[in-house]
């Protein structure tokens, strides 16, 4: 567990971060997909307590926000 276990000796609790993006060109590309999870550990053991997912596509937000503007 390595650095986890440094982790822990200092937080109770850890929260991960991950993103999914189209590219790695910022100025191009997007973050599709964000994603979370909280970890815990208990009785020396490294639980999953919560989890969050979100699937983030811009194409869709924006004809979302254009029909609710009344744009098109």
């Amino acid at each position: 567990m390595g650095q986890l276990d440094s982790l822990f000796s200092r937080y109770d609790r850890l929260v991960l971060f991950d993103t999914e993006t189209t590219g790695l060109l910022y100025s191009r590309d997007e973050i599709i997909e964000f994603a979370a999870v909280v970890l815990e550990k208990q009785n020396s053991q490294v639980t999953v307590v919560e989890e969050y997912e979100k699937g983030i596509y811009a194409r869709d937000l924006l004809a979302e926000f254009i029909e609710a503007g009344g744009l098109e």
